[in-house]
């Protein structure tokens, strides 16, 4: 069986520690949304603060900054064999994702972002006998797995309303800004492993570009929101991946091992919208509705 978790495009990064700037800066398929709220302090008449998700924002020129996030997620699956035989497994994933962020501001209105992400994941599959009568599991397996992601690099250029840093920090009236940015990924991460029935892996593993538009309407000093679109387009790799004769997937498929395939992933379009509403300098609460869609693979 393979799976592949997919990861947020472009995951948000929430930076703790930079230098120079007064600045902070700046989650699975389908429909998703987040709440996030930032660390509070006493609040001021500003709009320092950047909140959650990802903006048309940019490091000031010479701004080294740095930071962090964390995303844990967790779920449950149940398979049972389709000869009818009674027989069941029941999985608990759960997978912690940590990514971290340089950002360098080269001019107002251009940054360069690497991104390294480093991935845990622990997967439990409880068997079941095939006989109707048994009530209890009868084997427990332990899948493991650690190691980097897909690395990222990618440059971002503010195109339309760039201002100041003083004007940014302390808005009025209405303004609208709006980004380009081009990213290319690295293939470091590790698909789940195709020796193994279960387990998930750190990474889809595989080389990709993306490009991304991103808007920003600030109004007053207050409320401000976001809408970003994505492209990704993924290239081609060859991979080993668990195949067999059976259904696709199916964990109780006898004939299934190792296959080395060339593949290639399908492309994944997505569209975001974070409001924020900003209480202070260091205080915003957001929200974020994303769709994302992403065509067949091919192997």
């Amino acid at each position: 069986m393979t799976r592949t978790l997919r990861r947020p495009l472009n995951a948000p990064h929430r930076h703790l520690v930079q230098f120079r700037s007064v600045r902070r800066a700046p989650g699975w398929c389908g429909f998703a949304l987040a709440i996030a709220i930032g660390a509070a302090a006493v609040p001021v008449g500003a709009q320092a603060v950047l909140g959650y998700g990802d903006d048309a924002t940019t490091a000031p020129a010479g701004t080294l900054r740095f930071g962090f996030t964390n995303l844990w997620s967790r779920w449950y699956e149940a398979f049972d064999d389709p000869s009818g035989s009674g027989a069941s497994i029941k999985t608990r994933s759960q997978q912690r994702r940590t990514l971290v962020a340089l950002d360098i501001g080269i001019t107002h209105r251009l940054m360069l972002t690497a991104l390294l992400p480093s991935v845990g994941a622990n997967e439990n599959a409880t068997y079941f006998p095939d006989t109707a009568r048994a009530v209890h599991a009868d084997s427990l397996r332990t899948f493991n797995r650690s190691g980097i992601g897909d690395v990222a690099a990618s440059l971002k250029y503010v195109w339309l309303g760039a201002q100041p840093e003083r004007e940014r920090v302390s808005p009025t009236g209405l303004h609208v800004r709006s980004a380009l940015t081009a990213l290319g990924r690295l293939g470091t991460g590790g698909p789940p492993r195709p020796n193994s029935q279960f387990g998930v892996g750190t990474d889809e593993g595989t080389p990709g570009i993306e490009v991304g538009s991103f808007w920003d309407v600030v109004m007053g000093r207050h409320f401000w929101t976001s809408v970003v679109g994505r492209y990704e387009h993924h290239l081609s790799d060859t991979r080993d991946i668990r195949v067999g004769t059976g259904t696709p997937g199916d964990p109780f498929d006898a004939t299934a091992a190792p296959v080395t395939t060339t593949r290639t992933l399908g492309d994944l379009m997505s569209v975001e919208v974070t409001p924020r509403f900003v209480l202070g300098e260091y205080f915003s609460i957001g929200a974020q509705y994303q769709y994302i869609h992403e065509r067949p693979g091919t192997f």
